[in-house]
This record gives structure tokens, C-alpha cells and sequence, in this order.
């Protein structure tokens, strides 16, 4: 099952550095004018550290669908029955409620 994630989430990440890096090379940005015409600029990314940079964010963004799937899960905790735990709330609790 690791391997199978491995592979998975690698080959997203290898898939989106090399978007990134095609992007980089030819950098087209758009801007939508007042008069609702589009200015379109194409220009390379210079650096090869900055290339590194702007492949390594799109990287990134590609996971990030992936982390906050991660956020909407509930809390699961399996404990051996008979085990003894201890609670600890961060903020204060009123047992007469």
C-alpha cells in the first residue's frame, strides 16, 4: 500500500515540477484591461534558481487539493480495549453542562 502511494503522489509531483519547468521557460501572464481586452506577456524566467523556484510552487499547489482533504477527515483514534488514557482540553470545559 506505501508503494502504491509512493508512486501515486511521486508521479504527481514529477508531473507538475516539469509543468512548472515548461512554464518557466516561455513565463506567459495575462492581464484583463478595463475595457475587457486581455494583454498577454511572454517572457523566460532567467535564473535557473528562479526557475527552480517557480517549479517547486507549482509543485506545491498540485498537493495542496490533496492536504486539505486531509483537514475535512474527523478524528479517529484506535485505543487496545482496557487501555487507560488521559484527555487534555485546549480550552475550558464545564462538566455541568
Amino acid at each position: 500500500m506505501i508503494g502504491h502511494i509512493f508512486e501515486r503522489y511521486t508521479k504527481l509531483g514529477v508531473a507538475a515540477f516539469a509543468s512548472g519547468y515548461a512554464e518557466s521557460l516561455s513565463n506567459k501572464s495575462e492581464s484583463k484591461n478595463s475595457d475587457g481586452s486581455k494583454d498577454v506577456e511572454i517572457s523566460a524566467i532567467e535564473t535557473a534558481k528562479d526557475r527552480a523556484m517557480y517549479d517547486g510552487g507549482k509543485m506545491i499547489s498540485a498537493f495542496i487539493p490533496f492536504f486539505e482533504r486531509g483537514f475535512d477527515r474527523p478524528a479517529t483514534v484506535n485505543i487496545p480495549s482496557g487501555s487507560s488514557i488521559r484527555i487534555m482540553f485546549a480550552s475550558g470545559f464545564d462538566l455541568n453542562k
